[in-house]
């Protein structure tokens, strides 16, 4: 029962995603965890950009800049640069321990 608390979920879908920016379930799953303000159109014309480019939707949200151009409002590009800058900081944690080790 533990497993299946959405929290607890979420929070597994974040580790997921800084381990593997490829992992699109995850990531679908958290862009908006907390509200992000990224409704499905925004959230399906990233999937679009990342389908052409051949990349995850982690690396689209990347290259576009936050979703410039993507993004439907600016405070949803603001939101997801947050995003961007919390997963690159978690991961860099997970570089700094292996250094340790």
């Amino acid at each position: 029962r533990f497993y299946e608390r959405l929290e607890i979920k979420d929070l597994i879908s974040y580790l997921r995603l800084i381990l593997n920016p490829n992992d699109d379930l995850s990531f679908r799953r958290i862009i908006n965890r907390p509200k992000r303000s990224i409704g499905e159109k925004a959230l399906k014309n990233l999937e679009e950009y990342a389908k052409k480019r051949q990349i995850s939707l982690f690396d689209a949200l990347c290259e576009s800049d936050g979703g410039v151009g993507i993004l439907t409002t600016k405070k949803a590009q603001n939101e997801a640069n947050i995003f961007i800058q919390n997963i690159h900081t978690l991961k860099s944690y997970d570089n700094a321990k292996k250094v340790f080790d």
